[in-house]
């Protein structure tokens, strides 16, 4: 349960529920460490457009 139901709703959530929660959260945790030191991000650097050519980079998305 959340910091919200125990205000709001008088409920106090179990020490077993808790520690679940955190141990759970934890191996979370311990996936998302694994799965960026597999698949680390490559970074590109720009590179300038040969001949006459123009290149234009969006950073972000628009609307029109």
């Amino acid at each position: 349960m959340t910091r919200n139901k125990l205000v709001h709703d008088n409920l106090v959530q179990s020490e077993a529920c808790l520690i679940q929660f955190i141990q759970s959260y934890i191996k979370e945790i311990e996936g998302v460490k694994k799965k960026l030191l597999v698949n680390p991000i490559r970074k590109e650097n720009w590179k300038p457009s040969e001949g006459s050519n123009v290149k234009i980079n969006f950073d972000i998305a628009f609307t029109r």
